[in-house]
C-alpha cells in the first residue's frame, strides 16, 4: 500500500481551501436568489471540506504515515457529505423534500467507516 507524502497532503490542502471557497461562494449566490428563504445546510456546507483540511493539517504536523487508499476514501466521504448538504439546502430553499437524500448519508458513512478501518488496519 502506498503512503502519502507530506507534500501531497499540502497540495491537497490547497485544493480543499479552494473547494471550500467555491462552495461558500456558491451558497452565497444561491441564497441571494432564493427570495428570502434560507437553509442552514446551504449556508454551512463550506465547513464540511474544512474538516478534511483540519485532518490533513494534523497529519502534516504530527508526521503520521497515511495510507493513500484510506485518505482517498475519507476525501470521497467528505465530498459526499458536502454534496448532501448542498442538495439538502437546495431542496429546503425550493420547499420540498426527497427521500433519496438518505442514500447520500449512507454512502458517505460507508466511505467514512471504510477509510477509518483501513487507516487503523495499516497502523
Amino acid at each position: 500500500m502506498s503512503i502519502l507524502d507530506i507534500n501531497d497532503l499540502k497540495n491537497e490542502n490547497k485544493f480543499i481551501i479552494g473547494f471550500s471557497v467555491f462552495v461558500l461562494i456558491f451558497g452565497i449566490i444561491y441564497e441571494m436568489f432564493s427570495h428570502g428563504v434560507i437553509s442552514y445546510y446551504m449556508i454551512f456546507a463550506f465547513l464540511i471540506p474544512l474538516i478534511n483540511f483540519l485532518i490533513n493539517t494534523i497529519f502534516i504536523n504530527s508526521k503520521i504515515k497515511v495510507n493513500k487508499l484510506s485518505k482517498n476514501l475519507f476525501s470521497m466521504s467528505i465530498c459526499t457529505f458536502t454534496f448532501l448538504s448542498i442538495i439538502k439546502g437546495v431542496l429546503d430553499i425550493y420547499g420540498t423534500t426527497n427521500n433519496l437524500i438518505f442514500v447520500y448519508l449512507i454512502v458517505g458513512l460507508i466511505l467514512l467507516v471504510t477509510s477509518i478501518i483501513l487507516f487503523v488496519k495499516t497502523k
